[in-house]
């Protein structure tokens, strides 16, 4: 029985590896091989298990690494997600604000530890304030955070 468990497991993850790589594909546009591989030795590994319990011996060592590697590596990508995503939360709400602010067409001016900044609103984007510098043909991406820590002078463009 422990055999067949194992073969079993070791089908399941070369099917579901595949799976997994084919929707990796389509999704990025990128080959994962990593990402299949995973799968694929996660099921394997989590057979041979389920074998070794089947011929009698105690898994529960095992089974408490096997638990500590898989909440440390959740606890590592919330960490990652909670941290990294910070700035760009950060970001996103202070453009809530700048988009009652400042509006398409108007004269902006700040300084801040980067410089002095002028120029005319050409859009207003989800994380920046697109604006049209002295300089023909260049368009400044200046983030909302940036706007909000500095003094922001705003004329308003004439209404039509």
């Amino acid at each position: 029985m422990a055999g067949l468990i194992v073969l079993a497991g070791n089908t399941a993850g070369t099917l579901l590896g595949n799976a997994v790589a084919q929707a990796a594909l389509r999704a990025t546009g990128k080959a994962q091989p990593g990402l299949a591989r995973a799968v694929r030795l996660a099921l394997a590994g989590a057979a041979a298990i389920l074998a070794v319990n089947q011929l009698g011996i105690d898994t529960k060592v095992i089974d408490l690494v096997l638990a500590g590697v898989v909440f440390s590596c959740a606890a590592s990508i919330a960490l990652l997600a909670g941290l990294g995503g910070r700035q760009l939360a950060a970001g996103v709400a202070a453009g809530r604000y700048v988009r009652h602010v400042v509006k398409a067409g108007d004269l902006i001016s700040f300084a801040d530890s980067f410089g002095a900044v002028t120029g005319k609103v050409v859009r207003v984007h989800a994380a920046t304030v697109e604006l049209a510098s002295k300089l023909p043909g260049v368009m400044l991406h200046v983030p909302h955070a940036r706007l909000l820590a500095a003094t922001l002078s705003v004329t308003r463009a004439p209404s039509t």
